[in-house]
Parts: C-alpha cells; sequence; structure tokens
C-alpha cells in the first residue's frame, strides 16, 4: 500500500508515455508500409531501425517502472537513470527483456491450429505472465544491487535473496551425524529399489 501512495503518479506518467511511443509507433510503422513511394531499401533500413529503438525504448520502460517503484526520485531522474541502466549492459539487457517475453510469443504464432493456440493462451495467462515479470524484475533488481545499491543503499544489496555464503553458513550448521543418517537412509532406499 504504502509502495502505491508513494509510486502512483510517476507509474501514471511512465505509463502515459509508454502509451504515446506505442501510439507513435503505429503511425511509422502504417507510413512505412502504406506507403509506396518509399524505396524499398530505405524502407527496410527505416523498420530495423524502428526496431531497435523501440526495443531499446522498452527496455527503458521496465526500468523506469523498477525505479519508480523502489527508490523515492523525481520524474526526470527516473527516466535518466532508466537509460543509463539501459545502455550500461545493453546485450544483455535485450537478451534479459528477449528471456522475459518469450513466452508472449505465443500470440503472434498464426501457423499453429486454434485449440493449441487456446492452449497456448491458457498457459500464457497462468504462467508465462508470471514468468515475465519474475525475469524481469530480479534482472532489474540485480541491476539496482551492482550499479545503484552498491554505492548508495549498502543495506539493500542481495537483500531477500539466498546468497552462496547463506548457503555456506547452512552447510556449516549440518552436523556430522546428520550427514551420516542422510546417507545411511541413501543407501537403505536404494537397496529396496534394487531388489524390486
Amino acid at each position: 500500500g504504502k509502495g502505491i501512495k508513494n509510486s502512483w503518479l510517476q507509474y501514471l506518467g511512465i505509463t502515459f508515455i509508454l502509451a504515446l511511443n506505442i501510439y507513435l509507433i503505429d503511425v511509422i510503422f502504417n507510413y512505412l508500409f502504406y506507403y509506396p513511394n518509399i524505396n524499398g531499401a530505405l524502407q527496410i533500413g527505416l523498420f530495423i531501425f524502428m526496431l531497435l529503438l523501440n526495443l531499446t525504448l522498452l527496455i527503458t520502460y521496465i526500468y523506469a517502472y523498477g525505479i519508480a517503484g523502489l527508490y523515492n526520485t523525481n520524474f526526470i531522474q527516473i527516466f535518466k537513470g532508466a537509460f543509463m541502466l539501459t545502455f550500461k549492459k545493453f546485450f544483455t539487457n535485450v537478451l534479459m527483456f528477449l528471456a522475459g517475453i518469450l513466452p508472449m510469443l505465443v500470440f503472434f504464432i498464426q501457423l499453429f491450429p486454434s485449440i493449441v493456440m487456446a492452449i497456448g493462451a491458457f498457459i500464457l495467462i497462468f504462467g508465462g505472465l508470471s514468468f515475465s515479470i519474475i525475469v524481469t524484475s530480479l534482472f532489474v533488481y540485480a541491476q539496482f544491487d551492482k550499479f545503484i545499491n552498491e554505492k548508495s543503499y549498502p543495506e539493500l544489496v542481495n537483500k531477500g535473496i539466498f546468497t552462496d555464503e547463506d548457503l555456506q553458513d547452512e552447510l556449516d550448521d549440518i552436523t556430522q551425524d546428520e550427514i551420516d543418517k542422510l546417507a545411511e537412509q541413501i543407501a537403505q532406499s536404494y537397496d529396496e529399489e534394487s531388489k524390486e
């Protein structure tokens, strides 16, 4: 509730700019493909440029939503930070963005029969969107840890993440008796399976 109260105006502003961006994309793509007076090579070049520009902008919006939700900053700083993070590791960002939207590609595959599309849509609604949100959120927050939190908010670094040090602490707490008991249980279950 506190996050919504603090960030709703920023989220609304980011969403408005995103909607405006989508509208401009639609206008430009319609102009490129419905007016025959544009040279074919120029048309392809503009199409590739628009795809790269919009991919960059979509990654920037993902970072902007993350910054608005986690940090208390103004609107200009949100987009400044989002653009910087987008270009810090651009190719890694592109790969993670593609991995995040992979489940949504089912809507763009028109080659399959309608029953396959229906099953794909069901899977997307009940699993794909969650997958996309988790992948992008974890990646974005990991980037925040690396580029923002280490310098400005060290208490937030790896907060809520199970690290290798946590694993080592868990392993240090296990006694030799517990290890021996577990080994004995595994050996017994293996013997029972081999007898069957």
